[in-house]
């Protein structure tokens, strides 16, 4: 999953827009795997039963099940490799004949048709389903409430994880979101692996569930991990949470300090020198908070990283409010460009 940036960022999304873009793990989601099938197999597909949408929310209502609806459209060749490879697998092909309804769409295609009681545009309802490229999976409750609509190619295994997740109705039975249950999924597969359990971290910062967050980071800790992405990772997300949740400025500035022994990308690294001299100054240490202002300074002046509204920026950061009238910080700012 294509974990975000960290919460505390958000504050400073001015600034961070400047930087070009943030920390984001990049790990790749959708694998083709699967590759040797048999003929026989490959057709199984064909023994689904594909509804337009008007039948398929008419069946889903009556039977009560779920309704997965297959966004695609006629040029999209991973909509044709998810037909021959995941809808074409026994074990996808059992769950769905026995706990779904199924229809494919085609936003550029299909006609106007009635939704919960009124006429809609295929291009609004595609809309509404938060489609925003092909194929895209939506998954709706029997009376057509949107659940969950996961984007891109889904190999079998996983696509399997999500349909158990529909079938349990834990987004019901326990308010959980079907990426959560994924990453707790991954967890149960791998336990040992410190990269699933920060991935869940992040979920939960990113969701400001900061206490489950600092939870998991500490775990990871105790796990001692060698990995440098994740003591990246590891640290830089127990700083923010640090700061954010705890208001520990002192030991969020020191696992700061520790990420950016780890920090390779210019962005990212100029990222945690501003969350340095912010946790600094939240620990009222001007001079080092100021010290690591400057640092950003060079930083980015060395390597090409544009700080254009940095200035005015750090005349509003509410990070800086507790060292706003000291004359070092003052002096610090009148000496930027604007």
């Amino acid at each position: 999953m294509n974990r975000t940036a960290p919460l505390v960022a958000l504050k400073v999304a001015g600034f961070l827009l400047c930087l070009a873009a943030l920390t984001q793990n990049t790990s790749a989601q959708f694998m083709l795997g699967d590759e040797k099938k048999s003929d026989a197999e490959k057709n199984k597909s064909k023994a689904l039963v594909w509804n337009s949408i008007t039948d398929g929310l008419k069946l889903a209502s009556e039977q009560k099940k779920p309704l997965l609806v297959d966004f695609y459209t006629d040029w999209c060749s991973w909509c044709k490799v998810m037909d021959e490879k995941t809808y074409a697998h026994h074990e996808v092909v059992k769950t769905l004949q026995s706990s779904f309804v199924l229809a494919k769409f085609n936003p550029e295609k299909n006609a106007d048709f009635e939704f919960q009681g009124k006429k809609i545009k295929a291009t609004e309802f595609a809309k509404r389903m938060g489609v925003n490229g092909y194929p895209t999976t939506a998954f709706l409750k029997p009376d057509g409430t949107l659940i969950d609509a996961p984007a891109g190619y889904i190999e079998f295994s996983r696509f399997n994880t999500m349909l158990s997740f529909i079938v349990s109705k834990k987004y019901e039975t326990e308010k959980m979101r079907m990426e959560e249950y994924m990453l707790h999924q991954d967890i149960e597969r791998d336990p040992n692996n410190p990269r699933f359990r920060l991935n869940l971290a992040e979920y939960y910062n990113d969701s400001a569930n900061y206490k489950k967050s600092l939870e998991i980071f500490q775990y990871v800790a105790n796990m001692d991990p060698k990995d440098k992405q994740d003591l990246l990772a590891l640290h830089s997300g127990l700083a923010n949470t640090q700061m954010v949740f705890v208001k520990d400025f002192k030991s969020a500035s020191q696992n700061f300090k520790k990420s950016l022994t780890f920090a390779q990308e210019p962005q990212v690294k100029a990222r945690i020198f501003l969350m340095t001299a912010f946790a600094e100054a939240g620990d009222k240490q001007t001079k080092s908070a100021v010290e690591y202002l400057d640092k950003l300074i060079k930083h980015c002046k060395d390597n090409k990283v544009p700080t254009g509204g940095l200035r005015q920026m750090l005349e509003k950061a509410p990070e800086l409010e507790p060292i706003r009238t000291s004359q070092e910080l003052q002096q610090f700012l009148k000496k930027m460009p604007q």
